[in-house]
């Protein structure tokens, strides 16, 4: 595990997923959060209130499954972008530089 962790600027993918994420964090100190979840909300609650939602979480109840990747109740990743957001706010002067 110690000679990965020396080597983890080799494996492009998590380079390319931690760059994303410093992009993403940008762009989100720009915006003023409570707008933004504001504006999402609706969203978020006419996708919850869908078809497609319903149907995934009868799948995820009928699997017998624990891996949390497979039964992910959020694979559009609203509730993750509301947590980043609402992060934000609390660390936007670290993030504006």
């Amino acid at each position: 595990m110690i000679k990965m962790e020396d080597r983890v600027y080799h494996n492009k993918f998590a380079v390319k997923a931690a760059i994303e994420v410093i992009r993403l964090a940008n762009r989100v100190a720009k915006l003023n959060a409570q707008e933004e979840i504001a504006k999402m909300k609706p969203e978020v609650e006419q996708y919850k209130a869908s078809k497609e939602y319903k149907q995934l979480l009868e799948e995820i109840k009928k699997r017998d499954d624990d891996d949390e990747f497979r039964n992910d109740t959020d694979p559009r990743g609203y509730e993750l972008y509301e947590k980043f957001v609402s992060l934000s706010i609390r660390f936007s002067p670290l993030l504006v530089g």
